[in-house]
């Protein structure tokens, strides 16, 4: 746009040159060149909305494509599981699998243990439904940490821990399903921020 307007001002110098020279158009000579400056000025000024109102339209479309997806892959987990329990307890495995991914791509890596998620991330973008759900696993990981803390570890079986209604559904493929469509995604935190969105979506349907 500024070579656009430099263009016509070069264009109309020699004009306005001729008209000052010769003061047969005083009045128009006088205010052309602040007008071409207003002009400018206007420009810039319409160009930043239209910028504005572009990246908004992007944004926009991002969060409507975000949302389809979510929808269309929370069905697609959804179609292996037979009732409303079965998919709370693949809710609450995803949950699991999505804090581990990010404490190891993210805050492990940068030696930051112990990190409190709800003070890094925006839940209220959540359901309550997922909230609420969010503060119970939360609750139980807290008690099920003091429970292995009492525990010798030779005595101690992961499995003994692990929901039995898991027990009738293809863990790897759906694990594959829930990680594989987020992993082209390079920042951790957007892939959590969706995989969360992921289980509200499982959550709000089962």
């Amino acid at each position: 746009m500024l070579t656009f307007w430099l263009v016509i001002s070069a264009f109309l110098y020699w004009p306005f040159r001729q008209w000052e020279a010769t003061y047969k158009a005083p009045l128009i000579s006088a205010l052309l060149w602040p007008f071409l400056i207003l002009f400018f000025i206007g420009t810039l000024i319409w160009q930043r909305l239209s910028n504005k109102e572009q990246q908004q339209k992007s944004v926009k479309d991002t969060n409507i494509a975000i949302q389809d997806f979510v929808k269309s892959l929370s069905s697609q987990i959804r179609s292996y599981t037979s009732t409303r329990q079965e998919t709370i307890a693949l809710a609450k495995q995803f949950l699991s699998i999505a804090e581990m991914d990010l404490k190891h791509d993210y805050y492990h890596a940068k030696n930051l243990f112990n990190t409190n998620l709800r003070e890094e991330f925006d839940f209220s973008i959540y359901s309550v439904e997922f909230n609420n759900f969010y503060d119970q696993q939360e609750e139980l990981g807290r008690k099920h940490m003091e429970l292995r803390s009492k525990i010798n570890h030779e005595d101690y079986h992961p499995e003994d821990y692990t929901d039995p209604l898991l027990d009738n559904l293809d863990l790897f493929e759906l694990n594959g399903l829930f990680r594989g469509f987020v992993n082209a995604l390079e920042n951790p935190k957007e892939r959590f921020m969706i995989q969360l969105l992921i289980i509200d979506q499982m959550i709000q349907e089962a």
